[in-house]
């Protein structure tokens, strides 16, 4: 690769000189009755874009070369000033030529000018193939360097083969080595770095008859992973965890032995296994059973038998009309209630409990399906079997019940029936 590098240089310099040659054999001619017709100017526009595009070939070989790794020091910095006289040159050049025939004459002093020019140009362009050349010797003699500082060992042993290589960078002040053992019990394959500061970089594999081990500091597998088993004291750990934390049946000795049989697949960021237990999850987005997350909030739905929204469960805070529990239902599909809680049979349990109080109080000795500490606002009928009214310390009140009364004037009422506490109809 140096080697075409500087061969393409080196042409691309001599394409610029036949352009800039071919462009003053035809200024001479042109200028030597000192009058420029319309002709003769589109054709030195002509030679002069060939010279603009020899000077974009010569640019692009020098930037591959100037870059070279091996280049370096002065030989570096004299190309780099080469280049810049010459494309110097290249410019004062089209500049005078267009300055003389910008009038469609070219006086002596015009034509002087533009030989000078000339004479410029082919100075600098000496001087970047003499830089060329030395950029060409500095990367010739940095890759001797290299090559004398390459080292590969072979040994051959009744009891072992080994094999090694060693490169001392001399331009980056590193030292790299990598090699192979093969004995009876097994192989080893390593590779390490010294780097400049003195920090020393070692991957390797060691494989035995049992036993295989990776140690490095980074490892990229390309490719579908598939784990058939795991380590038996990690098999131990995992069923240990499960069985203490209690976790039922997802955390169950049976279960975890069950995922143990299976297989972790990971693909790039797709990873499929059997269980999983962490001690955090991070998750945008993604779906749990038949809850979906979104914006932070868990959101389960079903929908009826004509693809609509039958019924909803939203946990999480979402807008200023929904709860933090939040239920839409219809019985159009399975299921029959929106909310259902069972189980209060103790004394002082509710199935449903509600406070709206700072200080809430809770039931005492009796069972409730449900218990409101605070207003209760009904928009609709209420059916009762009965009705206690409560004083201000919460204790049941006494209440005329179960009886019709007849005569209770002064508001015009004649017949009061009341049952457990609650007057149900008058009539006068």
């Amino acid at each position: 690769m140096q080697k075409k590098d500087i061969e393409s240089a080196s042409k691309s310099a001599d394409d610029a000189d036949k352009a800039v040659s071919d462009l003053e054999n035809f200024v001479n001619g042109a200028f030597s009755d000192g009058i420029i017709d319309e002709a003769e100017a589109k054709a030195i526009e002509k030679y002069i874009n060939v010279v603009n595009n020899t000077k974009s070939a010569v640019e692009a070989t020098y930037n591959k070369l100037y870059t070279n790794v091996y280049l370096s020091g002065t030989a570096k910095t004299n190309l780099l000033n080469a280049k810049v006289s010459l494309f110097g040159a290249i410019s004062n050049l089209i500049t005078s030529i267009n300055t003389a025939i910008a009038d469609g004459k070219a006086t002596k002093a015009e034509k002087k000018a533009v030989d000078d020019k000339f004479a410029l140009f082919n100075s600098a362009l000496a001087t970047f193939n003499t830089a060329v050349e030395s950029a060409n010797k500095a990367i010739q003699d940095a890759l001797k360097q290299f090559s004398s500082d390459n080292t590969a060992q072979l040994s051959v042993l009744n009891d072992r083969i080994a094999a090694q290589v060693t490169r001392i960078d001399n331009i980056d002040s590193t030292i790299s080595k990598g090699g192979w053992l093969t004995t009876a019990e097994g192989n080893t394959l390593y590779a390490s770095k010294t780097l400049e500061n003195g920090e020393n970089l070692i991957s390797y594999i060691n494989q035995s008859a049992g036993n295989t081990t990776i140690k490095s500091s980074k490892i990229d597998i390309i490719g579908a992973v598939t784990f058939s088993t795991l380590n038996s004291d990690l098999q131990a750990l995992i069923s240990g965890k499960a069985d203490s934390s209690g976790l039922g049946a997802l955390a169950s000795k049976d279960s975890v032995e069950k995922a143990m049989l299976g297989s972790t697949i990971i693909v790039g960021g797709y990873l499929n296994t059997d269980m999983i237990k962490v001690r955090r999850i991070d998750a945008d987005s993604g779906s749990v059973g038949g809850f979906t997350i979104e914006k932070g909030r868990l959101i389960w739905t079903m929908s009826d038998y004509f693809g609509g929204t039958s019924r909803s469960l939203k946990l999480g805070s979402g807008t200023d009309k929904e709860g933090v529990i939040n239920v839409k239902f219809n019985p159009a599909t399975d299921g029959r209630f929106g909310v259902c809680a069972i189980g209060a049979t103790a004394g002082g349990s509710a199935a449903i409990y509600g406070s709206s109080k700072t200080s809430p109080t809770y039931p005492n000795n009796y069972i409730y399906a449900g218990y409101f500490d605070g207003n209760v606002n009904v928009n609709g009928d209420v059916s009762a079997n009965g009705f206690f009214p409560r004083d201000s310390n919460g204790n049941t009140m006494s209440v005329v019940s179960d009886g019709n009364f007849a005569g209770l004037g002064g508001n015009g009422w004649t017949n009061v029936r009341v049952v457990k506490g609650m007057i149900v109809s008058i009539s006068q």
